[in-house]
């Protein structure tokens, strides 16, 4: 029932405010900011956020691991995405959450496959895991001056299985990819 009729809305559609009095009525609430702009109700594996948008980073396109660029050619192809290159990055944003639901299950699919293309040859494991990273003053803004917002990094790791050695897994973090959540009203 949360708004995916467009993410920057001018005041309100005569089908959100049937929307938003049709949700009061049943006792709900809606959610819209004073600019009228209605966030995403968006899910990341349990995980249950508001944004204005997400946008997903290729940073330094030619030192990109291959992974990353798989990653990121998920998510280019998705209808109504915008795509957006600049000389050292490519971005591509998504304000729709339905979209957002079919990128998060294009790239878990593209993941575990990764991790079956190892697993067939038996030698090693692969994983991954998802990192959050965030940093605000007082005022929402983070280190660089930039509006705060929720990143979200890739690491992936090798097990090969050497139960000799202390530490089993070699952990990376790809760097060149990453999920950018933008905050309500911003």
């Amino acid at each position: 029932m949360f708004g995916c009729r467009g993410a920057n809305v001018r005041g309100l559609s005569a089908a959100l405010r049937d929307d938003q009095a049709l949700a009061q009525a049943c006792g709900a609430v809606i959610g819209i900011d004073p600019q009228g702009i209605v966030p995403m109700q968006i899910d990341f594996y349990g995980f249950r956020f508001e944004a204005s948008r997400i946008t997903c980073t290729l940073w330094s396109p030619w030192r990109a691991s291959a992974l990353e660029h798989r990653l990121f050619n998920e998510l280019k192809l998705l209808p109504g995405v915008h795509l957006e290159t600049s000389a050292d990055e490519l971005c591509v944003q998504i304000a729709d959450a339905k979209i957002w639901k079919q990128a998060l299950a294009n790239m878990s699919r593209l993941l575990k496959g990764w991790q079956e293309e190892a697993a067939s040859a038996g030698k090693e494991r692969r994983l991954y895991r998802w990192l959050f990273e965030g940093d605000t003053d007082e005022h929402g803004y983070d280190h660089a001056n930039e509006i705060a917002c929720l990143w979200a990094y890739l690491r992936v790791g090798l097990d090969r299985g050497d139960l000799d050695e202390e530490e089993t897994s070699e952990w990376i973090d790809l760097t060149g990819f990453g999920l950018r959540f933008w905050p309500v009203g911003r």
